[in-house]
């Protein structure tokens, strides 16, 4: 079950996402982490099975048919490609469902915690650098068990624990660590090494032995 998932508001209310609908989209955008990718038509879909979804958000779904349902709306909304391959559910994120949880500096104008309209006395007080530094700290923690509570090569538990060896390196070296920086440096390796588990290993390993912050294309 996922403990945790981050929902992006400003994006549900502008493509008329309800809550549960909004759940299961921020569970979606992160299927290229760990589930199982299959080329069709030159395009990548992801398998994500109706069970899954209710074994991962029970809270929002308990029927198949439901969860069926939401895939029908998410792709009549246009942020997902929704097929059947064989008994598999495929699902791709499309390019307008890309632009969840992405930054946008103009959205601060319209915060209701606008720090110009802050009273100094507030508890969210910009100027309180122990309370942001105590609340950013705690962010950070978060994020790193999120990232390492995810499984990112299920067919090989030694990529899976070499993968995970490299981020607790990227840790010790305070090199980035967010889910942007792991995604990039999974997707990397996925194309440094498609299906190879024996060169995965390699480019792990020497990337640990050299303390890079990517990975790169072994030298012959």
């Amino acid at each position: 079950m996922r403990y945790t998932l981050v929902i992006d508001q400003v994006k549900s209310l502008e493509w008329g996402l309800n809550t549960n609908q909004s759940v299961l989209f921020a569970l979606l955008t992160d299927l290229n982490l760990w589930a199982e990718d299959l080329i069709i038509n030159g395009k990548i879909y992801h398998f994500c099975s109706r069970q899954m979804i209710i074994k991962e958000i029970p809270l929002c779904y308990s029927k198949p048919d439901t969860v069926y349902k939401a895939f029908v709306v998410l792709q009549e909304k246009s942020l997902i490609e929704y097929i059947k391959f064989g008994k598999k559910d495929l699902v791709r994120i499309r390019d307008k469902g890309k632009s969840w949880n992405q930054y946008n500096s103009n959205s601060s104008e319209h915060s209701e915690i606008n720090p110009n309209n802050v009273p100094q006395n507030s508890e969210i007080n910009p100027t309180d650098h122990n309370t942001i530094h105590r609340s950013l700290k705690k962010e950070k923690q978060l994020i790193i068990k999120e990232i390492f509570d995810k499984t990112y090569f299920p067919k090989s538990q030694e990529v899976e624990n070499a993968f995970k060896d490299y981020l607790k390196l990227r840790i010790e070296k305070k090199y980035t660590m967010t889910h942007r920086a792991v995604k990039t440096l999974y997707n990397k390796l996925r194309e440094l090494s498609p299906s190879d588990e024996k060169k995965a290993l390699d480019i792990i390993n020497m990337a640990i032995l050299k303390g890079w912050q990517s990975f790169y294309e072994p030298k012959n």
